[in-house]
């Protein structure tokens, strides 16, 4: 069912070489070029919470409402749109969002028709159901896929909610309800290459934390941080293959940040303060340290940034020209930069255009080499690398 739809890509995917220079660019500024992946002149919506997701080749999965009120899930790179998966059709009747896209172009995602729902494997033109609730799996939600097929996500084993790993023969239970002091789970999830996840338990641990940010494999489980101190609350978190989890937090003191565990230390990438005055709820890491999350500047812009300096970490601010119209607001998810340091964003345009498009570093990624290291692929590993000069 992996088909390309003219019908959707003709109108929705036309690549522009539309750059944005930066005048007076300080050193180490990244120019980008931006293409459209698909839009509201094809499509009604994105959903309520748009997603981009983006895979190493700089394809895009999304979730998407479409002009006759079915909804869809779709890849797109700025050419022709692909449908994986829709609904109205004899497979589905709905679809969860948040696909996800590994380097092969398989996706994972939950959905299911009628009563029966399920987690199931675009792969090649074909969609296999992998897990339904036939068994002792129930509620399938938030599927993450990495590279070796592997499918994270939440869901219900035998009643009890939990978050588990299809690994092809044999499911792994990650975390489940009471267990290892976790109460219940709370928003979407990230996986890395080798099968190890990031989640948000409620707790009830004893030691006066009731939310946290953990990972775990189903062998090994460690906190990141929880809200005993410093933090009070947390926003969503992204994992990289070195097990580096970045991740949104708000402090006991009111401030607010994009903070990166390094296995051993959680260090602040941007605070709120007199430059920063919010950060949005999910970043996104990459496995060479980069980063990319949205922020609101103290003179009220919100911005897609890749680290904590405004001008030479910037990728686009609200007011700037997109596609012929100003962006209003800005959107990303967990897989929104890959390690060639292209990010996928949604964008809402002054013109009434919702969209989703992709930021493409200068010179292109096929060619960034080891410039990529200076540039928006490692502007997280910048600030890193300056925090350990001066300790």
């Amino acid at each position: 069912m992996n088909r390309t739809d003219s019908r959707i890509g003709v109108r929705a995917a036309v690549v522009v070489g539309l750059v944005l220079t930066l005048a007076g660019s300080p050193a180490g500024a990244v120019e980008y070029t931006f293409t459209r992946i698909a839009d509201t002149s094809s499509f009604k919506n994105f959903g309520s919470s748009p997603v981009a997701n983006i895979n190493a080749g700089g394809t895009v999965a999304f979730y998407a409402g479409l002009l006759d009120g079915r909804y869809g899930i779709y890849t797109g790179a700025g050419g022709p749109i692909t449908t994986l998966a829709e609904t109205g059709t004899p497979q589905f009747s709905a679809l969860g969002g948040g696909p996800t896209l590994n380097t092969a172009g398989e996706a994972g995602f939950s959905g299911g028709l009628w009563s029966v729902h399920g987690l199931y494997l675009s792969s090649g033109g074909t969609i296999t159901t992998l897990l339904d609730n036939s068994g002792s799996y129930d509620l399938f939600s938030r599927a993450r896929i990495n590279d070796a097929g592997q499918v994270g996500f939440r869901g219900n084993y035998g009643g009890t909610p939990g978050i588990f790993r299809y690994d092809g023969a044999t499911v792994k239970t990650v975390a489940s309800q009471g267990s290892a002091g976790f109460a219940s789970f709370s928003g979407g999830i990230d996986m890395n290459g080798a099968g190890m996840i990031a989640f948000k338990p409620f707790l009830s641990t004893g030691d006066g934390a009731t939310i946290g940010i953990y990972i775990g494999d189903g062998t090994v489980t460690t906190r990141v941080a929880a809200d005993n101190g410093p933090f009070k609350t947390f926003g969503g978190s992204a994992i990289n293959d070195s097990d580096q989890v970045l991740f949104r937090g708000d402090k006991d003191d009111g401030r607010v940040g994009t903070y990166l565990f390094d296995g051993a230390d959680i260090i602040p990438i941007v605070e709120t303060g007199s430059t920063f005055v919010d950060v949005g709820g999910t970043p996104s890491l990459n496995n060479l340290g980069g980063c990319a999350f949205t922020a609101t500047l103290a003179g009220g812009q919100q911005g897609l940034f890749t680290g904590p300096d405004p001008l030479a970490d910037k990728v686009i601010l609200t007011g700037e020209k997109l596609f012929g119209a100003s962006v209003v607001s800005l959107v990303i998810e967990r897989d929104a930069i890959n390690d060639g340091g292209q990010i996928a964003f949604y964008a809402k345009l002054s013109n009434g255009t919702e969209g989703l498009y992709r930021a493409d570093p200068v010179p292109e990624p096929a060619t960034l080499g080891l410039l990529v290291m200076g540039g928006a692929a490692a502007a997280c590993g910048r600030r890193l690398r300056r925090r350990a000069r001066k300790g």
